[in-house]
């Protein structure tokens, strides 16, 4: 093969076959072809279960505070107006939307932190697991 390196095939001009089979089998022999497609993980050490621990626990509490958010928006933003205007509840309780608002923006705010602090726990994790990934 023309100019071709040890374990490389030259892609860009056609060969006959039984060089192409030559040409792999000896990216596979010299292991290059193996290792470039390898992803071949570490012992997942008691650091590793601990960032998962906290990806998992975070996660957790970012469903938590998003449910908080949503059930917070959709009781001040929609029921409440819906409900004083009907007349079912009298409106009076129309101030009650205030501090409904003001949890839903702390709930928001804790439910961002908790999904950067979670992905950040993930990803050294997959760090500790997997050095050299392709992600």
């Amino acid at each position: 093969m023309l100019d071709t390196p040890k374990c490389e095939c030259d892609n860009f001009h056609s060969v006959e076959e039984s060089i192409l089979v030559s040409c792999l089998s000896r990216n596979f022999l010299c292991g290059e072809f193996k290792k470039l497609f390898e992803m071949d993980p570490n012992y997942i050490s008691l650091e590793a279960w601990e960032h998962v621990s906290t990806f998992v626990t975070y996660i957790w509490l970012f469903v938590l505070s998003m449910v908080i958010f949503a059930a917070n928006m959709l009781i001040g933003h929609n029921a409440i107006p819906s409900l004083i205007k009907s007349q079912h509840i009298p409106g009076s309780l129309n101030k009650i939307r205030i501090p409904l608002y003001g949890v839903s923006v702390v709930a928001f705010v804790a439910a961002v932190y908790f999904a950067l602090t979670a992905f950040q726990g993930g990803r050294a994790a997959i760090k500790l697991i997997y050095p050299d990934f392709w992600i």
